[in-house]
């Protein structure tokens, strides 16, 4: 099966939220209990690859269906919430390590794809995505070269919203 395939397979059916809901249930049932791992990484490229798709984008403006059994209290209202509360809790946990370029890289592509089709951002995303910046800030010493680029993708971003 072809990604787009998938893809269009999954919103044809109507089941992008719920399959996006599993995915971030996974996201953050492994960052409560093993702190953060490869499996984050192979979750943010399969969501970077999601919010890259028009008919996906228009889907993340839907209020969210599915429920979310975890120890954390989540607080979205649409999909896009729901994707950026979760991905930004992974700044809470010790991120010192292999993959700080990668994980702040590709959160910074899901959130700057987001921006560009999002119509119903909730105040607790955009303060998320703020603080998402300063982290970033924060590790400019570690984040070398990938500093700039991801700074401003995310500065870029709180326009679009």
């Amino acid at each position: 099966l072809k990604q787009t395939k998938f893809i269009e397979f999954l919103s044809i059916n109507d089941l992008t939220n719920k399959y996006l809901t599993c995915l971030l249930y996974y996201f953050q049932y492994k960052l409560e209990n093993e702190n953060v791992s490869f499996f984050h990484i192979i979750i943010l490229l399969i969501l970077s690859k999601f919010t890259t798709n028009i008919g996906q984008l228009m889907q993340l403006n839907e209020k969210i269906k599915e429920s979310f059994p975890t120890d954390y209290k989540i607080h979205p209202n649409t999909l896009s919430d729901l994707i950026i509360e979760i991905l930004t809790n992974i700044i809470f946990f010790d991120l010192e390590g292999l993959y700080l370029n990668q994980i702040f890289s590709l959160i910074s592509v899901i959130i700057s794809n987001i921006s560009c089709m999002s119509s119903n951002i909730s105040i607790f995303s955009a303060k998320r995505i703020i603080i998402f910046l300063k982290k970033v800030h924060e590790n400019k010493e570690i984040l070398k070269d990938d500093y700039n680029i991801i700074f401003e993708r995310i500065i870029i971003s709180l326009f679009e919203l």
